[in-house]
């Protein structure tokens, strides 16, 4: 739960985590943006998939948060593109049109959770907030395993 935390809600530990943003909808993105920012979000807005490549690549995020339904460059398709370069990044999928297939393809590829439109404000936050805590919690694995793999190569 995310009661009693700073920031309306929102973890401390996630103030300032940076977001990916993905929404063909101008709308979604920016009142879904407005509320992750008002979280202590940094937040970076794509509204195609090939503009949140773009982003991807000049920039590490803690957490993307992606809708699915997007012509060109769907949300499925971006999942497995941001798998290619980070295995690791947890990845929010949105949709306003719940399909099991869809559902079981975003789970296989990795997806940490895929939320059905409409939702609350509160439940994206928990959800980012779970979001970007397990992207730190992997930032630690991998550097105390680097420390760990150079300290051997020393002994």
């Amino acid at each position: 739960s995310v009661e009693g935390s700073e920031n309306g809600g929102t973890p401390t530990g996630v103030v300032g985590a940076r977001v990916l943003l993905v929404d063909d909808e101008p709308m979604v993105l920016e009142v879904l943006g407005r509320t992750l920012t008002r979280a202590g979000l940094k937040v970076i807005t794509a509204g195609a998939g090939k503009a949140a490549l773009e982003a991807l690549a000049q920039t590490a995020f803690d957490v993307v948060v992606s809708d699915i339904a997007m012509p060109e460059l769907d949300g499925l398709a971006l999942l497995r593109a941001v798998r290619e370069r980070d295995p690791d990044v947890p990845v929010l999928l949105m949709t306003g049109r719940p399909d099991m297939k869809t559902a079981v393809e975003a789970v296989e590829l990795g997806a940490l959770q895929y939320l059905i439109k409409p939702f609350d404000k509160t439940e994206l936050l928990e959800a980012v907030s779970r979001a970007v805590s397990l992207s730190q919690l992997g930032r630690v694995k991998r550097e105390a395993i680097g420390y760990l793999e150079g300290t051997s190569e020393l002994a």
